[in-house]
This record gives structure tokens, C-alpha cells and sequence, in this order.
């Protein structure tokens, strides 16, 4: 719904008085009845828009029935026959094909003077359940025929239907005319494309009738209930598609090389909607999957978005364009209706509160409070580990980060950028006056509901002097036990063993969200006996353990990483434990913690362990005491992993497993460690309701380089990043690529997750 709906006149609505979000609501309108699958469950979703667009208290679309003699009304109107003449204002506008506007229906002078025939029926009254006043009646055109007649009545504010209302009305008229020749002429496309089948006798022209009412009904592609409701074999479908169009045929395949050159000029979004994606550039074309080629504005937009270089098109099927684009962008992740109208329910309300344009910054109004609570809690729910608030100048948008993957939760309109802003900044104790710098705080937000969670928040000045927030969830308060974590039977063994160290220094490196301070808590939780002492500088802390003395770092009052590191040393540590080391002066601090006796644990932001190494160095460590101090670095990824309850099962077939062998280890050195699962079975994503499109939950993959005299060597002096990764591959390292694999031959995940999260 793209805002709220006026329905009696004594309801507080504001009136429409900013001719852009006019227009843009108009657009959103026809754009979405262009797409249209069908006519009768667009307007369904459409109706309180267009009401709200129109100023009108109720509307109905009447379609011609096929003999021509009368209107029907779809719903949710209830059922209305009406004959094509002049007794009736519909009727005379489907007789006419000519527009009608009526200021009383039941002034008999102002009807007999459009035709001396024409009256208003009071059961209409009855069945709109309402008294009808004034009316707007367009006829439904496709050229010059007659498809049914677009019918508003009663101005909810002013005197009349103004000259911008009869032009919104007639264009949305037309839009409904177009979507209804599309559904025909697509039942007719169908009937003919498929007739190879209903001559075989492998489906009837009533299966093809059920299929495409399933499609209006439902979205569920044609092509889709052929195969699943009626056992219709892919290869046939495929077949049959190529031939009729004339063109080869698209499938996607899991290791389809991603095109990067073409991704940023496409929004995935846009694709989606309109089932198509290119997915090669080779010579100059480009290589276009499309579920319809004939369709002729797709064609447009596609010569539009390809800036007019050649191009060759491909017919596909709607799931595989859809994997296609999950493959190179990431999946959508789709919310429940229930979620969605709830969300809007409440940014109408604060519309409907509002008497102004200009932005409410009352970040105490409970609507806004409502709503914060709201989406915080939905992200929780959806097991999100971040939200994201981003303003722009038509809308507020907010996106949830669920299993690493990005998705839009929803939109909030433009006038509650601030007020959404300015409550969290409330809730975090920040400067609400101080837009121009970032700021970082935490929210405790049992304090705010009866959910007991606690968030990070950043508040970025972006442009237009707006702010975006990200909310980072932390939910985690246990540590998981290290054997839980994930990390092959040949890496853990050697990952304790380095625990068991007396003093050294040893890291987990990884991007943000990659999992790493989880792996340190598992760590030290291992650690954390009677007998040791361990101290743990973080920020925030996240995870808590009992024994564990465990500081929260305050950048604010000069308590940092480094100051906290110094008094460690006074305080007679085992083991210590350092959230980031984000600058030289923590980093050469840490050395020399682990070259004096302390086990000396840490994290970094770097891509792989090997590249770890040189990172240090050129902020200036000292590459001899480095060397010395180094046990070891883990870095690791988070992949998302297949849901246990619907993962197919599929043969690895030879191609594949080459495929599959050759990125394990191009050089062809370590083929015979996977070669013992050629023709074994591995596991593809389907989807159920347990998970989203497939996925449910991650799992680490992880890269453990440990120090050796070789490396050590390395270190000292200062290697190139190739001739450290080398080393430690002959010295039997595992690359972050390679632990991925085994992982889908052990069915936990599939290749294309592995590929999105790591190179090497």
C-alpha cells in the first residue's frame, strides 16, 4: 500500500497539497497496473491507493462481459450487472465509450441533459453500502475497444472532482484497459506456445485455463504448475519455449562465472520485477536471459538500461532468472503480510496526525516510539544481525541484514526521517542536536520494551543533511563451545593446541560480522578455569562469561585499547584478550604482552591470514619481535547454510566435481584430497517455510595459518604476501576456499555461498 485511505468524511485526513508526492503516487499507481498480472487482483491491491490518490470515497472497475451486453463489477465490489445502454451512468459511458461527470445522481435535470434516458439505480446505494453523490465514470479503452468502464464516486474534500482527478482517473483507466489485453492476449500466447502439448495429450487447453488463473491469482508462474501440478518434464518446457521463440535457452548453473563489469549498472530490484538478467559480455554483446523475449517493454527498457550495445537474448524460466540474480546480487528475503500492514498501519497513523509538510522532530511522540519498537523487534525475530535506516529525499528506507544477506523491510514516508533519527539517538544517549559528525552509542533495550537485547548504533550525516543509522543486534550472551563452531576436524585439534600455549600472540582476523569475537569467546571459554587468570578489553562486550574479568573500552573518556592493555600488565594476566587492534601502539603493546609471559589474544581486520602478516608490518611492527611472538592467525567467513529440512539431494556429476577440483587447488598439487568424493551426493537449495529460499543459519569457514621457522623467516624479512601464503600452504594450510569446499561436499552449504564469501 503506498499510504492510507480516506473512507468517511468525517475522518482527519490531510489533503494532498505537494504536487511531487502527487505525482509520485500516480506513478507508483500506473506502474504497478502496467506489471499487472491480472486486472481483477491488481485493483484489489490497488484500491485504497487510488482512493487515496483521487480524494474519492469509493470506486469500482466494471469489465464488458464477452457477449457485450453488460458490465460485471470485480471484486471487492460486490457483485453488479449493469447493461450497456442509457438508463445507467456505467452503462451509457460502455454504450458511448465516452466520459461522465455527475455533481448529484439523483438530479434528474442534470441527468436527462447528458441523455434523456439516463437515471441513477438506488440499489447501487445499497450495494456500495453508501450514499452515492458525485460520479466520475471513464471508459476502459485498448485503441478503440471497449474492455469496461472505471467508475468513482463522492469527493471526500471539496466541492467537485477536479481537472487533475479526471486526468489521473482517465490515465489510470487506460492502464487498467492495457493489463486487461495483456492477461487475454498472454491466455491466447499460451494456448498457441503450448499446443504442441495439448496435441500430444500430455495437458488439456483447461490445464492451460488453470494454470494461468493459479498465475493471477497467485504469481505462480504457468511454467512452474505445468511442471509441479501437472507433471510437465523441465526439458520439455525448455524445449518448447526455445522453438516457439526462437531463440537458445538460458538455465543457470551453480558455477556460472559472475559478470562484475555489468552488475553495477543494473539494480537487482528492477530485474526482479521485470524477470530478466544479463549474465554475460563477451565481444562486445551482451548475453540477456529473459522469460519472455516478444515482450515489447521489456525490450525497451533493456536497449535503455544497455545504453544501446548490442545485446542476444535467451529465453529462461522465471527460477532460474531468480537464482540467476541471487546468485550475482544475494536473495530477497520476503516478509509476511502481516509484518508489512503492520509497519504501514502505524506510519499512517503518524501521516494522519501530522498537519504539516515539513518534517515532525518530536522523537518522543508514541507513534514514532511505536514504530522504533516495532522495527527493532521484527529484525529480532527474523534473526537479523543488522538495521540499516536510510533516509533519502522521497523516503525513509530500512533494510535487515539476515544470515549476511541484505534485504528491504520496508519504507517509511520522507516526514519521519528525522523524528525515527532523533528517537534511536534518545534511546542510544546521543546528541540529538549534533547532525554533522558520526556518533556511536548502545542501547539497552529492556529499557524500552520487554526485550531483552543490546544494540550498537553508528549515526552517519549523509547528504541533503540527512542522517543514516546502523543498528548492529547483539544477541549472543553465552559463548558457543569450540567445538560447536564449526571448524574442521583437521583445523580444531591444531587451534587448541595453540590455546594451550604458555605466551604468544594469537589472531582472528575477518571482516565485520565475520564472526571473530565469537570464536575468541569460544576460545576462552576453554581457557576459563580456576587456575588461570584472564582479562578481556572489548568494545562493546558482547558476550559475557563468569570468571572472566572483562573491561568495556570508553574511546570518550580516553580509555582505550592501549591504556587498557598497559594495565593489564600491572594486574598479573594468564590470559588477555583484546577486542580489535586498530593501531600500532595497541598492536606493539600486545608483542610485547606475548614475548613477556601472557597468552595474548586478538582480532583484525584483514582478508586472510597470510595477509595479516604484512599488514602489521607496514604499520610499522617490528618484524623480529613480531616474528617471535606470532602462535598463529585463524581468519574466517561466515557462509549461509542449507536448511535441513528441504535441501535436495543431487548427483555430483563429472563436470561439476572438475569444476569443483579446479578451484580447490588450480595447480593440481592437492586434487587427491577431494578426489575421494567424485560421484559422491551433494546437497542443493528448494525452500519451505522453515527457511528463506533454501538457507537457515551460517557456518564459519576458516583459514588457520600457524608460525613455523619457515614463516618466522618470512616475517623477518618482511615477505611479499604470495611467498607467505605459499609457505604456509606447503606447510599444510587450509585457504579460507578450499575448507569451503569440503563443507559442500559435506552437504552443509553449496558453492555458490562459498564463492560469495572468499577469492583464495
Amino acid at each position: 500500500m503506498l499510504n492510507g485511505t480516506p473512507k468517511k468524511e468525517d475522518e482527519k485526513v490531510v489533503p494532498l497539497n505537494s504536487r511531487e508526492k502527487y505525482l509520485y503516487r500516480l506513478g507508483k499507481i500506473l506502474d504497478h497496473i502496467y506489471h499487472a498480472p491480472s486486472v481483477e487482483l491488481t485493483f484489489q491491491e490497488l484500491r485504497k491507493d487510488i482512493l487515496y490518490l483521487l480524494d474519492a470515497q469509493e470506486s469500482i472497475v466494471f469489465l464488458l462481459s464477452e457477449d457485450q451486453t453488460k458490465l460485471v463489477s470485480i471484486p471487492p465490489a460486490k457483485n453488479m450487472n449493469i447493461q450497456v445502454n442509457e438508463q445507467s451512468i456505467a452503462g451509457y459511458v460502455a454504450m458511448t465509450k465516452a466520459p461522465v461527470l455527475v455533481q448529484n445522481v439523483y438530479s434528474k435535470k442534470e441527468l436527462t441533459a447528458i441523455h434523456p434516458n439516463l437515471s441513477f439505480d438506488r440499489d447501487q446505494d445499497i450495494a456500495l453500502d453508501l450514499r452515492v453523490g458525485q460520479v466520475m465514470a471513464l471508459p476502459m479503452l485498448w485503441g478503440k475497444t471497449l474492455v469496461g468502464v472505471f467508475f468513482v464516486c463522492n469527493k471526500v474534500h471539496g466541492d467537485s472532482f477536479c481537472e487533475e482527478d479526471k486526468i489521473s482517473a482517465a490515465k489510470i483507466a487506460n492502464n487498467f484497459a492495457m493489463a486487461y489485453h495483456n492477461s487475454a492476449q498472454r491466455r491466447k500466447e499460451f494456448l498457441h506456445k503450448y499446443a504442441p502439448l495439448i496435441h500430444q495429450g500430455q495437458i488439456s487447453t483447461e490445464d492451460i485455463n488453470t494454470a494461468l488463473h493459479i498465475y493471477k491469482t497467485t504469481n505462480v508462474s504457468v511454467e512452474n504448475t505445468l511442471m509441479n501440478k501437472f507433471g510437465v518434464k523441465r526439458e520439455i518446457i525448455y524445449k518448447i519455449l526455445s522453438s516457439y521463440y526462437s531463440v537458445p535457452i538460458f538455465q543457470f548453473q551453480p558455477n556460472l562465472s559472475i559478470p562484475h563489469d555489468l552488475l553495477s549498472s543494473f539494480s537487482p530490484k528492477y530485474l526482479r520485477q521485470n524477470l530478466w538478467v544479463p549474465f554475460n559480455n563477451e565481444g562486445g554483446k551482451i548475453s540477456i536471459a529473459i522469460d519472455n523475449p516478444r515482450t515489447l517493454y521489456k525490450l525497451d527498457d533493456i536497449k535503455k538500461q544497455i545504453n544501446l550495445r548490442s545485446y542476444s537474448l535467451f529465453i529462461s524460466l522465471p527460477d532460474d532468472i531468480l537464482k540467476t540474480i541471487d546468485y550475482f546480487w544475494g536473495p530477497e528475503v520476503a516478509q509476511s503480510k502481516e509484518e508489512l500492514s503492520k509497519f504501514e498501519k502505524i506510519t499512517k497513523n503518524f501521516e494522519d496526525n501530522q498537519n504539516k509538510e515539513d518534517e515532525d522532530t518530536d522523537a518522543d511522540n508514541h507513534i514514532v516510539v511505536k514504530l522504533v519498537n516495532e522495527v527493532i523487534k521484527d529484525a529480532y525475530t527474523q534473526g537479523a544481525s543488522d538495521i540499516y535506516i536510510e533516509p533519502s529525499s522521497q523516503d525513509l528506507k530500512i533494510r535487515f541484514r539476515v544470515d549476511g544477506v541484505c534485504y528491504e523491510y520496508n519504507k517509511a514516508p520522507a516526514n519521519l526521517r528525522r523524528s525515527i533519527v532523533s528517537r534511536i539517538k534518545i534511546m542510544a544517549d546521543l546528541d540529538i542536536a549534533n547532525r554533522m559528525t558520526p556518533q556511536d552509542g548502545k542501547i539497552r533495550f529492556k529499557n524500552f520494551s520487554d526485550l531483552d537485547i543490546e544494540l550498537r548504533v553508528a549515526v552517519l550525516p549523509v547528504i541533503e543533511g540527512n542522517e543514516a543509522v546502523v543498528i548492529r543486534i547483539l544477541a549472543a550472551k553465552e559463548p558457543i563451545p569450540i567445538d560447536n563452531i564449526g571448524m574442521h576436524n583437521d583445523i580444531l585439534p591444531t587451534f587448541k593446541k595453540l590455546l594451550q600455549s604458555p605466551y604468544g600472540l594469537l589472531l582472528v582476523v575477518g571482516p565485520t560480522g565475520s564472526g571473530k569475537t565469537t570464536t575468541l569467546h569460544s576460545a576462552i571459554s576453554m581457557l576459563n578455569t580456576p587456575r588461570k587468570k584472564i582479562w578481556t578489553a572489548e568494545d562493546p562486550v558482547e558476550i559475557t562469561q563468569a570468571g572472566l574479568s572483562q573491561v568495556q573500552i570508553n574511546n570518550k573518556s580516553g580509555y582505550t585499547f592501549a591504556r587498557a592493555m598497559r594495565a593489564f600488565l600491572r594486574a598479573a594476566p594468564d590470559v588477555i584478550m583484546i577486542g580489535e587492534m586498530r593501531d600500532h601502539e595497541t598492536a606493539s603493546i600486545a608483542i610485547e604482552a606475548s614475548l613477556t609471559g601472557h597468552l595474548v589474544m586478538s582480532t583484525l581486520h584483514t582478508n586472510s591470514a597470510p595477509e595479516t602478516i604484512t599488514r602489521l608490518i607496514d604499520i610499522g611492527i617490528d618484524p623480529f619481535n613480531f616474528g617471535d611472538a606470532l602462535l598463529g592467525v585463524l581468519a574466517q567467513r561466515l557462509v549461509r547454510t542449507l536448511c535441513e529440512k528441504c535441501k535436495e539431494p543431487t548427483i555430483l556429476e563429472t563436470d561439476i566435481f572438475d569444476a569443483l577440483k579446479n578451484e580447490y587447488d588450480p595447480s593440481g598439487i592437492q586434487h587427491n584430497v577431494i578426489e575421494q568424493y567424485r560421484g559422491k551426493t551433494i546437497f542443493k537449495p528448494k525452500g519451505c517455510k522453515s527457511c528463506t529460499n533454501g538457507y537457515k543459519g551460517r557456518l564459519g569457514i576458516h583459514e588457520l595459518l600457524t608460525n613455523s621457522r619457515e614463516i618466522t623467516a618470512l616475517i623477518h624479512k618482511k615477505a611479499y604476501v604470495e611467498e607467505i601464503r605459499t609457505a604456509a600452504i606447503h606447510g599444510g594450510m587450509r585457504t579460507l576456499k578450499q575448507d569451503g569446499i569440503l563443507k559442500v561436499f559435506a552437504g552443509k552449504t553449496d558453492f555458490i555461498q562459498v564463492r560469495s564469501a572468499c577469492m583464495r
